[in-house]
C-alpha cells in the first residue's frame, strides 16, 4: 500500500521569512500540526507545532522576531507518494520523526503522513487479518472429531 493513498493530502505552506508567531496562527486557523515551509513556493523546510513550543517557549525567544527559516527543520525528509507503508515507517524510525511530508514525481509536497496514520492503517489491517484467522480456526467440535478420525484411522 503505498503512502499516498493514505496521506492527508491537505498541505499548508508558510513562506520563510514569515515570523513564528503567524505559522502559528496559521496552524491554528488550518487546524494542522504540521506546515512546509517554501521559498518562492519552493519546499525548503518543514516547521512543526512541537518545534515552535519547545523553542520559543524554552529558549523565550520573540515569537514575533523568529521567522520560520530559523526554527525549520532543514534539509526535511520527504517520501515518493509510491513509497510502501512499510518503508515510510522505517524512514521514520530511522529518523526519529513523526511527520514525513509526502511528494509528487516532480518534488513537490502532495500531503503529509504522520506515525499515527500508520499505526491506524496497521492497526486496521492486524484487526481485519485477526478476522480472517478466526474464521479459519476450527469450532471446538470438529477439531474433537478431527482427534477421533485420525485415531480410528491409526
Amino acid at each position: 500500500m503505498p503512502v499516498g493513498d493514505w496521506c492527508h493530502r491537505r498541505v499548508v505552506t508558510a513562506e520563510a521569512d514569515i515570523s513564528v508567531r503567524e505559522v502559528a496562527r496559521t496552524m491554528e486557523r488550518e487546524g494542522v500540526g504540521t506546515v512546509i515551509v517554501t521559498e518562492s513556493d519552493n519546499p525548503v523546510g518543514i516547521l512543526t507545532d512541537r518545534d515552535i513550543a519547545l523553542h520559543v517557549l524554552i529558549e523565550r525567544l520573540d515569537a514575533e522576531a523568529v521567522q520560520a527559516r530559523d526554527l525549520m527543520q532543514s534539509p526535511f525528509i520527504t517520501i515518493p507518494e509510491e513509497t510502501s507503508l512499510g518503508r515510510a515507517a522505517r524512514i521514520l524510525r530511522m529518523h526519529a520523526a513523526r511527520r514525513l511530508p509526502v511528494v509528487d514525481e516532480r518534488g513537490r509536497p502532495v500531503g503529509v503522513i504522520g506515525s499515527e496514520d500508520l499505526v491506524g492503517v496497521l492497526s486496521q489491517e492486524l484487526a481485519a487479518l485477526a478476522k480472517v484467522v478466526e474464521r479459519q480456526r476450527p469450532s471446538p467440535g470438529s477439531e474433537a472429531e478431527a482427534k477421533q478420525t485420525i485415531e480410528r484411522s491409526e
